[in-house]
C-alpha cells in the first residue's frame, strides 16, 4: 500500500462519543514527508443520518473551524458522495494564497450532533495536493473512524477550594469558613455526605458546590455520583441500568474545636490553656501557656515542645518529579497524601500517569492528566486536564508511587504533599522517609503500570 502523503489525527474529550451529545472533534493534518508537497485544499466527508455507520444526525448543524493562520473554514455543501447509500455532508479547509507547503500542522476543529446508534464511523479526508517541484493537482483520500456507543460513566478531580479562589486547591480551613468542592463527572445526579450527619449535605446535577457553614474540626466528605435511566430498549423490553461511584475528600482545620480527647501521656500546653468545664487530673497537669481545652482527658504523657500535635501546619512536599523512579514512601506518622498534578499549556499531545499503592494492598489508585485541544474565536486554546488524589496514611506504613509522564508543557505541575494529622512517632524529627529497594510486591506492582504503559502505546517503560 503506497504510503499516504498527509496524516490526519483526530481526538475527541473521550474515546467512544456518546450518542446524543454534542462533540468537538479537534483535528489536525500534517505533511508525512516534512513539506515536500503543496496542498490547496482538504475536504471531509462526514456520514450523516440514523444508522450505524453513521456520525452526525442529518439535519443538524456540523461546522468545521480553523486554527491555523491562512486557512479558512468552507461551509457545509452537499458531497460529491450523494450516490453512496450512506448520507454524506461535505465541509473543507482551503488556504488563502492559494497554495501552501505544510512545514506546520494544519489544525481545526469539527463540531456535530452525534446520533443515537452504536457503531463505528468513518470520516473521509481527500487532500489536493502536488509535488513542490510541480504543478501537476492530485488527490488523496484516507479514513479516519470514530466509535459511539453510551455516555462513559466516571467520576474524578474531587477538590476542595475557597470561595474567593476556586482554582486554587485547599484543604485547611479556618473554622466555619465556607468550603466549595468542585469534581469531574458524567453521573445524572450527586449528592455529598459529611461525617456526622445522617443524609447528603448536597444533592444536585451540578458538578460543584459550596457548603456555607464549614466545619469546626478535621471532616471527611463522601462525593456520590448516580447514573440511572433507561438504558436502550429492546422489543417491549425496557432494561434499567442503575450504577453509583465514589470520591472521599478530607478537610483539615486550623485551631480545631475539639468535642472529646482523651490522650495516654502527659499533655504539655506551652503558651495558654482555658477550660470552660470540668477539668481532671489523675496524676497533675503542667500547662505553660495559654490553651482551650474542652472534655480533655489525660492518661499518659502529651507534648507540645518537640513533637507534632497540631494539623497541617508541618505539611511536608515530597521530592519526586514525573521522571523520578517508583519510590516507596514510608510514613512516620498519620495523615494525608495529597497529589496534584497538571500538564501544562504548552502541548495538546502531553499525557501523565500515576500509580499508587498500599503496602498492604492489593488495591491501589490509578489516574490519568493530559490536555484537550479546543478552539476559542478560530484560535488554538489549550486546556490543561489537572488531577489530584487524596491518599490516606498510618504510622510505619508505606505507599509505593510510580509515575509516568510525556510532552508535559514547561508549565507542568507535579506535586506530593503529605499532611500529619497526629502525634505520631517522629524519628529524628523526619515524616518520612522514601527508599528505591523494590521487594515482591514492589516488583509486581511496577509490571502492571509498564504493561498499561505498553498497551496504551506510550513512551519506554518506567523500569524493568
Amino acid at each position: 500500500m503506497e504510503e499516504l502523503k498527509f496524516l490526519h489525527e483526530m481526538a475527541a474529550e473521550t474515546a467512544v462519543l456518546a450518542y446524543g451529545s454534542t462533540a468537538a472533534i479537534g483535528g489536525r493534518m500534517t505533511d508525512t514527508g516534512g513539506g515536500k508537497y503543496y496542498c490547496r485544499s482538504v475536504f471531509l466527508d462526514i456520514p450523516v443520518g440514523n444508522g450505524a455507520d453513521d456520525l452526525f444526525l442529518k439535519g443538524t448543524s456540523v461546522t468545521i473551524t480553523s486554527h491555523t493562520k491562512g486557512w479558512t473554514a468552507l461551509e457545509a455543501r452537499e458531497s460529491r458522495r450523494v450516490g453512496e447509500a450512506t448520507g454524506y455532508v461535505e465541509l473543507g479547509l482551503q488556504y488563502r494564497g492559494g497554495k501552501a507547503l505544510l512545514t506546520e500542522p494544519v489544525q481545526f476543529t469539527l463540531t456535530g450532533k452525534v446520533n443515537n446508534a452504536s457503531g463505528t464511523a468513518g470520516i473521509v479526508f481527500t487532500d489536493e495536493y502536488s509535488p513542490a517541484e510541480e504543478e501537476a493537482w492530485e488527490e488523496e483520500e484516507s479514513i479516519h473512524e470514530f466509535t459511539k456507543g453510551p455516555v462513559p460513566f466516571y467520576l474524578k478531580n474531587l477538590m476542595t477550594a475557597k470561595p474567593d479562589a476556586p482554582t486554587v486547591p485547599c484543604c485547611d480551613f479556618s473554622p466555619g469558613q465556607p468550603i466549595r468542592f468542585s469534581w469531574e463527572g458524567s453521573g445524572t445526579s450527586y449528592k455529598i455526605y459529611k461525617k456526622g450527619e445522617a443524609g447528603p449535605i448536597y444533592t444536585g446535577r451540578d458538578t460543584f458546590y459550596e457548603y456555607g457553614a464549614g466545619v469546626v474540626n478535621d471532616t471527611t466528605f463522601i462525593l456520590e455520583a448516580d447514573l440511572s435511566g433507561n438504558a436502550r430498549t429492546e422489543g417491549e423490553e425496557k432494561k434499567l441500568a442503575y450504577k453509583v461511584l465514589y470520591d472521599t475528600i478530607t478537610v483539615t482545620v486550623r485551631d480545631p474545636t475539639l468535642h472529646k480527647l482523651t490522650v495516654e501521656g502527659n499533655l504539655r500546653a506551652m503558651s495558654g490553656l482555658s477550660v470552660g468545664g470540668y477539668m481532671s487530673s489523675a496524676t497533675g497537669a503542667v500547662l505553660n501557656g495559654s490553651n482551650i481545652i474542652k472534655n480533655a482527658e489525660l492518661n499518659g504523657t502529651i507534648s507540645a515542645a518537640n513533637g507534632i500535635i497540631h494539623m497541617m501546619n508541618n505539611a511536608a512536599s515530597l521530592p519526586l518529579k514525573f521522571w523520578s523512579p517508583p519510590t516507596t514512601v514510608y510514613f512516620n506518622t498519620d495523615g494525608i497524601l495529597y497529589g496534584l498534578f497538571n500538564a501544562g499549556y504548552e502541548s495538546d499531545t502531553a499525557y501523565g500517569e500515576i500509580s499508587a499503592v498500599p503496602d498492604y494492598g492489593p488495591y491501589g489508585w490509578d489516574i490519568t492528566y493530559y490536555v484537550k485541544l479546543m478552539g476559542v474565536d478560530g484560535r488554538p486554546f489549550y486546556i490543561p486536564k489537572a488531577a489530584n488524589i487524596v491518599l490516606p496514611v498510618s504510622a510505619d506504613r508505606g505507599w509505593l508511587l510510580i509515575q509516568h509522564g510525556e510532552k508535559l508543557g514547561k508549565d507542568y505541575a507535579f506535586n506530593w504533599w503529605f499532611v500529619p494529622f497526629g502525634a505520631g512517632k517522629v524519628q529524628n524529627g523526619e515524616l518520612f522517609t522514601l527508599t528505591q529497594e523494590k521487594g515482591e510486591w514492589q516488583k509486581r506492582e511496577i509490571d502492571k503500570f509498564n504493561r498499561r504503559l505498553r498497551e496504551r502505546g506510550g513512551s519506554l517503560p518506567v523500569t524493568e
